[in-house]
């Protein structure tokens, strides 16, 4: 597991939830609909799985496969968003 992205994604979506076997860490959803009180969203740090970015809510379905994506939805940083292309490997400006 990635503990670097593991604890920016808890600085953008709050504290994490329990982390299965399958690498999918639970937070609560930032999708602007979804108003559940329990960590529904699942998102996968597992770099070795083949579901690796991928994040999905169980109560309003809201999904993705790119973490820039729900930083966006998360209204992350532009500190924020350039530290997740640095823990990713990708190189990018942000303006």
């Amino acid at each position: 597991m990635n503990i670097k992205l593991k604890g920016l994604l808890e600085k953008v979506l709050g504290n994490a939830g329990n982390t299965d076997a399958k690498g999918n860490i639970q937070f609560y959803c930032p999708a602007p609909d979804c108003n559940h009180r329990k960590r529904k969203l699942e998102v996968n740090i597992d770099k070795d799985s083949g579901n690796y970015q991928k994040y999905h809510c169980w109560v309003c379905n809201f999904r993705g496969t790119k973490l820039i994506n729900l930083f966006k939805v998360a209204s992350a940083s532009k500190e924020q968003i350039g530290k997740l292309y640095k823990i990713l490997g990708i190189k990018a400006q942000i303006t």
